[in-house]
């Protein structure tokens, strides 16, 4: 549970970490991590609970990255978080929902 964990798994499920400063704080819990004012992706102890969520979580933080280097200001206010929030877990179900290793496309032969 360290970050070569979280860039094999992000290699896995095809999630571009290149470019991408990894910090893991494993005696931290209660979320699964966050993308600082630095664009560096934090993980949590949450985040390792299993590979889907490391996945999911690796998808979120790096699409958060995409888009402060696009040229979204780093959140300063509730309002402005909860705006970028939504646009990110949006792209992550769109992603899982038709990603090859989810389980639901495994079992039905494809996404739906």
């Amino acid at each position: 549970m360290n970050r070569r964990t979280a860039r094999s798994v992000g290699e896995r499920y095809g999630v571009d970490l290149a470019d991408v400063r990894i910090r893991v704080r494993m005696k931290e819990a209660g979320y699964f991590g966050f993308t600082n004012d630095r664009q560096h992706v934090v993980l949590a102890r949450d985040a390792f609970a299993n590979e889907e969520e490391m996945a999911r979580t690796l998808f979120h933080e790096r699409h958060h990255v995409g888009q402060l280097r696009a040229g979204t200001p780093y959140p300063r206010s509730d309002l402005e978080a909860a705006a970028m929030e939504r646009e990110t877990y949006a792209a992550e179900r769109r992603w899982w929902d038709s990603h090859p290793l989810n389980p639901a496309n495994r079992a039905s032969g494809g996404p739906s």
